[in-house]
Order: C-alpha cells, then structure tokens, then sequence
C-alpha cells in the first residue's frame, strides 16, 4: 500500500489527499479505519475493484467508489493518466 508521501505519484500533495480522504470518508458515514483502504483505491486503477457483488458486503464497492471519485476530484487525479 502506498502510504507514505515518498509513495505518492507526482503532484499528489500528501497533506491535501489526507484532508480529502477524510472528507469522504465522513461523506460516506465511513470509519476512519477505512482510511488507508481508500487511499489505496484511490491511486489505483478503477478496474481492480469497481464491481458490486451484491452480497451487502461492507464495505461494499458502490460507496466506496463514490468516495473514491470525490477524493480524486478533489485532489485532481486521475489514475489512468499515470504511466506504467
């Protein structure tokens, strides 16, 4: 798991991604022990998690995905556009 700001791809700012993953996380009625989880998610790619089940899973993907999308508006990142 990326977690520490020397991780970060290039212009993530490490202090505006922890503002914003809290944000959603609250957004959400997260837990803040989800934290580190959705970071993961967020710099990942989407299609190494997006499906629900549909098991009432908790955390389930649908949520989780649109606290994904408002971290990255937020911080403006795309995961796509990193090179491999």
């Amino acid at each position: 798991m990326r977690s520490a700001s020397d991780d970060l791809p290039e212009g993530v700012d490490p202090e505006k991604l922890d503002a914003a993953l809290d944000r959603a996380l609250a957004a959400q009625h997260f837990d803040a022990s989800l934290k580190g989880m959705l970071r993961k998610l967020v710099l990942d790619p989407d299609d190494s998690y997006r499906e629900c089940c549909g098991n009432d899973c908790y955390v389930c993907m649908l949520p989780l995905g649109r606290a994904v999308d408002d971290v990255r508006r937020e911080i403006a990142y795309d995961p796509s556009r990193e090179s491999s």
